[in-house]
């Protein structure tokens, strides 16, 4: 199988930690990178790899900033409220590595509104009025342009890829087990908060991971 542009780390890189160097293996590892960069992204609630022309909507809540779900945000083509467009000169890219686009006017607030003695708007109910046209996200090592993605989101993918390919033929079900006089604990149950990952992975992509809340 060929490896999505997107995967956290490359086929070579993999079999180099594992010191492997026939190609007997290969497919089967190959899944192990795929299924690893899904769950990394899953437990990151995010997207890592570049990807250009990007059109996403946003919400607005009436702040100074917008923010796209893509990081970081390379560059920026247009922006458009409703169909039109924002002029170019009313808003910045604030923080790259956020997403965060700021406004000196603000970004209007798109909630429903109701009419008791006054107009109020009703938290919970915002829109996405603004449509984003942008660049974002990390070279990736399999991507075109310099990569750039942080060295330690790849080593956790190595390192997750690594722990399942050693644990082949093993049930992940069985947490410990005793032969004789001789025991052997292979870590806790996962959980659906773990997503699965080992607690030294998801030291490392504590980091880089969004609330749910804010990824959305």
């Amino acid at each position: 199988m060929a490896l999505s542009d997107g995967v956290l780390t490359l086929l070579a890189t993999v079999k180099t930690e594992l010191s492997i160097s026939a190609s007997t293996d290969d497919t089967y590892l190959e899944r192990l990178i795929e299924t690893a960069s899904d769950m990394i992204e899953a437990y990151c609630n995010r997207t890592f790899s570049y990807t250009a022309a990007i059109v996403e909507t946003v919400r607005s809540y009436g702040f100074t900033d917008l923010r796209v779900s893509r990081m970081p945000l390379k560059t920026i083509t247009s922006i458009t409220l409703d169909g039109s467009t924002v002029s170019s000169s009313n808003y910045t890219l604030h923080n790259a590595n956020a997403g965060i686009i700021h406004s000196r006017y603000g970004w209007g607030w798109s909630a429903a509104v109701f009419q008791a003695a006054e107009y109020h708007g009703m938290k919970g109910t915002e829109r996405a009025p603004y449509t984003v046209t942008y660049n974002g996200g990390f070279v990736c090592p399999a991507q075109t342009g310099t990569r750039d993605l942080p060295y330690d989101i790849e080593d956790a993918c190595i390192q997750l890829v690594a722990a399942r390919y050693r644990s082949r033929g093993r049930d992940p079900y069985v947490t410990s087990e005793t032969i004789g006089a001789a025991s052997e604990s292979r870590g806790g149950t996962a959980t659906a908060e773990s997503y699965g990952l080992p607690d030294q992975v998801k030291l490392i992509l504590n980091r880089y991971r969004r609330t749910p809340s804010a990824a959305t």
